[in-house]
């Protein structure tokens, strides 16, 4: 953390329309001054939920935002320091630097690095990924899955602690889906052989 002052910042634009189901993304440059004086420049990405009250109330957009929050200032530093204090040599840390989250009662904010000024690029959603960037992919999922393994193992308590009260995101989503316009009424006599 760091007092920063004179803070300036530029929009550079944001995510497209439809990209994002729960949230949205904007870009935005930023310049401060530290207390001793120096200008630091900061490239951002910013998610920002959805303030859409139907799709609020309709779907669990601030549970999702909520739980996302919560592995990046409680999670990943408790899975950080566990990686340390075990001597990991290759220790998971493929996520963005995390500068900040903002909640009220009709957004959430998190507040990222861009990872596009330190050398990446999104992948054309149009085209299947490489067998080399799967392999990326899968192992870097691995090295995650590894730490809670190893923390399961070697600290079960603290486990527990950080994510034994998660709830099932992907059944909240699928409950709040109505299914009857995907499928139908099952039980409709049309449907019955």
């Amino acid at each position: 953390k760091e007092n920063l002052t004179k803070l300036s910042t530029k929009i550079l634009g944001n995510s497209e329309k439809g990209d994002g189901y729960a949230g949205d993304i904007i870009f935005v440059f930023a310049t401060a001054t530290t207390d001793a004086g120096l200008t630091k420049e900061y490239n951002l990405v910013l998610k920002c939920s959805k303030r859409s009250q139907i799709l609020r109330e309709t779907s669990p957009v601030k549970d999702a935002f909520f739980n996302e929050i919560y592995v990046y200032n409680v999670v990943l530093p408790a899975f950080t320091q566990f990686q340390e204090e075990k001597g990991f040599t290759h220790p998971f840390d493929s996520v963005p630097k995390c500068y900040g989250t903002f909640t009220d009662d009709n957004m959430e904010v998190i507040v990222f690095e861009n990872l596009k000024n330190v050398g990446y690029s999104l992948w054309d959603k149009k085209k299947p990924l490489t067998r080399r960037h799967v392999d990326m992919v899968i192992n870097e999922y691995a090295k995650f899955h590894a730490v809670s393994l190893a923390m399961q193992d070697q600290n079960p308590e603290k486990l527990e602690e950080l994510i034994g009260s998660f709830p099932d995101m992907f059944k909240k989503f699928l409950d709040s889906v109505d299914t009857e316009i995907f499928y139908g009424n099952a039980t409709d006599e049309e449907s019955v052989p």
